[in-house]
């Protein structure tokens, strides 16, 4: 909420903040599904790109 506040202060519009908000919306939406309809990995999968 202080963070809409001082971009509204500084000029961004309603419109603006209301875009953006549906556009964050949508791409967390998309990621969900991908991850929701994709098959869970292979037990070799379990160390990959560990440090």
């Amino acid at each position: 909420k202080r963070f809409r506040r001082v971009l509204l202060s500084r000029g961004v519009t309603e419109e603006a903040l209301a875009s953006v908000e549906e556009e964050v919306e949508e791409a967390v939406r998309d990621a969900m599904d991908f991850a929701l309809e994709s098959p869970y990995p292979g037990p070799e999968e379990l160390l990959r790109d560990v440090y």
